[in-house]
């Protein structure tokens, strides 16, 4: 009974698999069939990581908001793990979708890396290793060809139908799969990589390969402070859109970027994009701070010529503005600490000017006084020590020249990288509003 068991175990599973082959081939011929439409695409992001919330996906965000200056839309975005089945599976969704399709991931030298080859079995096309590539990786390592390692080896196969896209940052080259009506493209996973591929390599290929010109004519609306669904409301039952002008948007940090287009650049259309920017100005006043591509640091340090800039900071919220547009030439000391008692000892506070000084709003308003005293027409910023409150923390920010003395608080649910931001935007806009 157990051997005729087993034989009827192996005639099933048997089926099974000429089944998924049929199925599979079937998935392809349909892929095969879709004419190719590069005015639509769509994105698989591959990784592990992504899924286990470790990294939010910013791939999906930067590639559509730049496939856009294009006039290109993005159709769907999946992400999948690391693994064969699931990239495949996406893939066979994506090529009956639309006959673009961008994936992001898995082209580095490590063993869960198996994009490359995934992509190979799913298009039926070769990979071959590419010279150029070679040299370059060489180049980079300085090592002789013979002693190059088969992982970095792995990362100059390209398919031999379609070619490869360079990288100005990394090893990993990116990949053009070509089948017959269907193209699949595959860049880099670390953001900086695939951010300056697809500004240098993505987007002029694809202006090459299909004809594909630039939108003509755009503006881009700067704002702080307000919220993305606010002016999305704004936009879209006040001024009410017309519904050719392209929009989109991107929000960090309490900083919100609205940008709109129309594929033609003649007076008229020139003219419908100033009289939006000209009724989001009547509703939202201050909080747009920039019409004209300019930074939001850049616009505040515009403000502050003439100041020389002293940062105290203690919660980790100032580090980058001193580095930052405008900012550099400005800064006249930057100290850093991980809590007051440090922070006073790098400045050089005496211990008897310190005591009595019992609450952080106490402690941060004296440290922006200590360093705005001298030179001439300093402008002193603190920011205090994280103070844990119940759920959340509290950060006391204090601002002092000689004819002007602020200090305000601000409430965060942890120090996350995000948060910090809100403080570094919180802080420049005090000082654009107050400076400007």
């Amino acid at each position: 009974m157990k051997r005729k068991s087993d034989l009827y175990r192996f005639a099933i599973n048997g089926c099974i698999l000429i089944l998924q082959m049929f199925f599979s081939v079937g998935l392809m011929a349909q892929s095969d069939a879709v004419k190719i439409n590069p005015t639509n695409y769509f994105i698989v992001v591959t990784g592990g990581e992504l899924l286990e919330g470790v990294y939010p996906d910013s791939h999906t965000s930067f590639i559509a908001r730049s496939l856009l200056k294009l006039g290109l839309r993005c159709v769907g975005s999946m992400i999948v793990d690391d693994n064969r089945n699931d990239i495949i599976s996406a893939l066979s969704y994506a090529t009956n979708k639309t006959s673009l399709i961008i994936v992001t991931g898995g082209l580095g030298p490590t063993a869960n890396d198996i994009t490359r080859e995934t992509l190979s079995e799913f298009t039926r096309i070769e990979l071959r290793e590419n010279q150029q590539l070679i040299e370059q990786i060489v180049r980079r390592f300085n090592v002789k060809r013979e002693n190059l390692k088969q992982n970095l080896i792995k990362q100059t196969l390209i398919p031999v139908k379609g070619g490869y896209l360079k990288s100005s940052s990394g090893t990993a080259a990116g990949l053009v799969f070509d089948m017959d009506r269907c193209q699949i493209i595959a860049l880099p996973g670390p953001p900086s990589e695939l951010q300056q591929m697809v500004n240098e390599e993505l987007l002029p290929f694809l202006q090459n390969k299909y004809g594909i010109h630039p939108l003509n004519n755009s503006i881009t609306v700067k704002f702080v402070g307000i919220g993305q669904s606010q002016i999305d409301d704004t936009l879209r039952n006040k001024i009410k859109i017309d519904s050719d002008i392209i929009m989109t948007s991107i929000f960090e940090g309490s900083r919100v970027d609205f940008t709109f287009s129309l594929p033609g650049s003649t007076q008229q259309d020139i003219t419908r994009l100033q009289q939006v920017v000209q009724k989001l100005k009547e509703y939202f006043g201050d909080a747009i701070y920039s019409t004209n591509g300019e930074s939001f640091e850049s616009v505040v340090a515009s403000h502050l010529k003439g100041y020389k800039l002293r940062f105290a900071d203690a919660c980790g919220a100032c580090y980058k503005i001193h580095i930052s547009d405008g900012f550099r030439e400005l800064v006249d000391g930057c100290y850093s600490a991980p809590d007051f008692e440090r922070l006073k000892k790098i400045i050089g506070i005496p211990e008897e000017d310190w005591k009595g000084l019992n609450s952080v709003k106490d402690k941060a308003n004296y440290i922006a006084t200590y360093l705005s005293k001298n030179p001439k027409n300093s402008l002193a910023i603190c920011a205090g020590e994280p103070i844990k409150s119940d759920s959340s923390y509290v950060i006391w920010i204090a601002i002092k020249t000689a004819d002007y003395n602020e200090s305000f608080s601000l409430n965060l649910r942890d120090l996350s990288e995000r948060n910090l931001t809100f403080i570094t935007t919180q802080i420049l806009d005090h000082l654009r509003r107050h400076f400007k």
